[in-house]
């Protein structure tokens, strides 16, 4: 049995999120079947012809097998694992946690204090008692479902009640052309208030390729002053804020995206609304 490679923790992962896909049922497969199983699925996934996904080897945790994934793009390297069900019929990305291990307490689980600045992008109270971080790539179509799927209904139950301030960082992926303009061009509709319809717009209206002028496209309706935005969308002036921004959610422990903390709390993927409503109210009764 392989054992478990060392992780690069300097190289920013090329994907993450937490999802279950169902494949037609058969018997139980051997390591090396999960192990193509998890090389070509995740190949699929991403997308990319240029991202090289290798399986360098497993272990069997009672019915799932853990598959060390290698990926290269170019000098790009990270190494991430998935988890493939014995029996072949189910893809798993995301932490494993055994029966008996896990706890709902937020005082048992790892926490980090997330420094924040004067000029977040954020919504909701700066007194609100749960924070949320999110690290995001607008280009990413894991964030894009768990802007549509979880974060609506945080704004409407948590955030737009007071209970959660939620503040969003970049982290836009090398491999994403759009990633980093879209990221400057929400930096100046922050400017005029109104980054959170913008980046909701992003989100809602990008599927495949785009650029700059589809980003100035869809701020029309949402930020007042064009002219100035354009200037601002010109000017590359966030540039360094955003690397700050990714930088800091490296150091943190951030490897790809989504990548949230709740109070602190490391919440890795695009997780489900119920995963992060079951944490905030956690939160919430300490």
């Amino acid at each position: 049995m392989a054992k478990k490679p060392k992780k690069n923790n300097g190289i920013i992962f090329l994907f993450t999120v937490i999802a279950i896909l169902m494949f037609p049922v058969g018997n139980s497969v051997s390591p090396n079947q999960a192990m193509n199983i998890a090389e070509n699925e995740v190949s699929k996934m991403i997308g990319d012809d240029t991202v090289i996904v290798e399986a360098i080897g497993y272990d069997l945790h009672h019915e799932i097998y853990q598959i060390y994934l290698n990926l290269t793009q170019g000098n790009l390297n990270q190494q991430t694992d998935i988890h493939v069900s014995r029996d072949g019929t189910a893809l798993i990305l995301g932490e494993i946690q055994h029966i008996g291990t896990s706890t709902d307490s937020a005082s048992q689980t790892s926490r980090l204090d997330i420094k924040l600045g004067e000029n977040e992008l954020s919504v909701g109270s700066l007194d609100a008692p749960v924070t949320i971080v999110e690290w995001s790539d607008f280009e990413c179509p894991f964030c894009n479902r768990f802007y549509e799927t979880t974060i609506k209904q945080i704004k409407t139950n948590y955030i737009d009640t007071g209970k959660v301030r939620y503040v969003y960082k970049h982290f836009p992926l090398s491999f994403h052309p759009a990633a980093e303009i879209s990221a400057q061009a929400v930096e100046c509709a922050n400017e005029q208030g109104v980054w959170y319809e913008y980046h909701g717009a992003i989100f809602e209206n990008q599927d495949g390729t785009f650029g700059k002028d589809e980003l100035i496209a869809w701020s029309s309706g949402i930020v007042p002053d064009q002219n100035a935005f354009r200037t601002c969308l010109e000017s590359n002036k966030y540039l360094t804020k955003i690397s700050e921004d990714m930088s800091y959610g490296q150091s943190l422990g951030v490897q790809g995206t989504p990548g949230s903390f709740v109070n602190g709390i490391k919440v890795e993927g695009a997780q489900p609304y119920n995963v992060f409503a079951a944490l905030i109210e956690s939160e919430l009764a300490n």
